[in-house]
């Protein structure tokens, strides 16, 4: 079985093909920091412009990395949500027309000090230099609810840009962050039967974070486990994977499945205090 799995839904494009034993044949990945970087963060209508450029041959190189044509795929996965809306309809369009022929706050800090686009990465490098304390906040911490707001955090980052030294403020945020994960974390596998703990995402790329969830696990008694770092950002395989997994279950979606901004873990459950109608 191959899966050839499509990926849009921020500023960087990808297309994987992997087989339903774990092989990843081919993984193609385009970033756009140069068109985001004057403006200290992904601009949705730029990513999307640039996902209708990219994609195609993305595909094309993919397959030809592969050795296979369009007709060697057995199924096609693409991101539907969340992500920037534009992104994701770009990448899910695609997906559907082939099939009918056939992963904010790091930026945000960074954005604030001055520190470069990709955020993540910037953030960490200058966290590294950091020596005094800024007092931040820690949404949510402490609540029964399992979930995460870095809402009053980035706020709170904002006040305290010109008061302190941009390294000190990075470093703050990162051990604000840091602490929130934890906190949730523990309280989302507490009492609960689990063998491991999984990581995955651009956040997991952090080493602070990694550390901190893999003592976690360690202290729980859990597996930890996360991806090799160059899958934790934004990438294709993961979306083919998932979608071999499902292809594999019986399931597939119909050509007018739609693309969403936002997708709550549990759609059934009771939207998020103060989350708006979006979630």
């Amino acid at each position: 079985m191959i899966i050839l799995g499509i990926e849009s839904s921020c500023d960087e494009t990808a297309a994987a093909l992997v087989t339903g034993d774990r092989q990843v044949l081919a993984h193609r990945l385009l970033g756009q920091e140069a068109a985001h970087a004057p403006f200290g963060g992904v601009v949705p209508e730029i990513a999307a412009r640039a996902h209708v450029e990219a994609l195609e041959p993305l595909i094309v190189a993919a397959l030809a990395d592969a050795k296979l044509t369009l007709a060697d795929v057995d199924a096609i996965a693409a991101t539907a949500g969340p992500g920037l809306i534009g992104g994701v309809m770009v990448g899910l369009v695609t997906g559907k027309a082939l099939a009918h022929a056939a992963g904010e706050a790091f930026d945000k800090t960074a954005k604030l000090l001055g520190l470069g686009f990709p955020g993540g990465p910037m953030v960490e490098k200058a966290a590294a230099l950091g020596r005094a304390i800024v007092p931040l906040p820690r949404p949510l911490k402490g609540s029964a609810e399992p979930h995460f707001s870095f809402a009053g955090l980035k706020s709170a980052v904002a006040r305290a840009v010109g008061h302190h030294a941009p390294e000190d403020i990075a470093a703050s945020f990162q051990a604000a962050v840091v602490d929130c994960l934890i906190d949730r974390t523990r309280r989302g596998i507490a009492g609960i039967e689990a063998t491991a703990l999984v990581v995955a995402g651009g956040v997991a790329a952090n080493s602070a974070v990694r550390a901190a969830l893999q003592d976690l696990a360690a202290a729980n008694g859990l597996r930890f486990v996360a991806p090799p770092l160059w899958l934790c950002t934004d990438n294709a395989a993961m979306i083919a994977w998932a979608g071999a997994e499902r292809f594999a279950a019986g399931l597939t979606d119909p050509l007018d499945t739609p693309a969403r901004a936002r997708w709550p873990l549990d759609p059934g459950a009771e939207a998020v205090r103060g989350a708006g109608v979006k979630a």
